[in-house]
């Protein structure tokens, strides 16, 4: 994989559903990849757009991983305010935790509007020089693709932390 020379920011995309295998491995690799990028590129600043699922798992690692390398950066853009209504309480309360210690949350709309969550992936990719995505070949579909899509257009080169090759990165 040809990554950038510099890696000052990364965004990430993925699946809302994770299973528990998934989770715990993907958890694993993922910091590993942070902590990575942190020491080779000089990674500072990571995107999420605060969804449950991967982005939740992506917005911890983050977290856990800044606990080491305290110059890592959590952003977190929002799509709407009150995106978490529907969730249930341990979605809401790492919500509000990641929420909490994030280095800063922007919300992009006082109100959920059909596109807002395109506007927001859109808004995570502006801030990106690589896309760190979760998106199984074989049920991908909907927003995380559309951003994998978006990201490929706008060449900004994507690790898949669910294909196999990405396991020697």
């Amino acid at each position: 994989m040809n990554l950038p020379e510099e890696i000052r920011s990364i965004c990430f995309t993925g699946h809302r559903e994770l299973s528990g295998m998934e989770k715990k491995i993907t958890a694993i690799r993922l910091s590993k990849l942070l902590t990575k990028l942190a020491n080779e590129h000089g990674l500072i600043n990571c995107y999420a757009g605060g969804a449950i699922g991967f982005d939740t798992l992506a917005a911890l690692s983050v977290l856990s991983v800044k606990k080491r390398i305290p110059n890592l950066k959590l952003h977190l853009i929002l799509p709407c305010e009150g995106q978490e209504k529907a969730w249930n309480e341990e979605q809401k309360t790492a919500y509000y935790m990641i929420k909490e210690q994030a280095d800063s949350v922007r919300t992009l709309s006082p109100f959920f509007y059909n596109g807002c969550m395109q506007i927001r992936n859109r808004e995570l990719l502006e801030h990106a020089d690589l896309c760190i995505a979760y998106l199984r070949p074989s049920t991908a579909s909907g927003g995380s693709l559309n951003t994998v899509l978006q990201a490929t257009k706008m060449g900004i080169p994507i690790i898949n932390l669910a294909d196999k090759e990405s396991e020697d990165i």
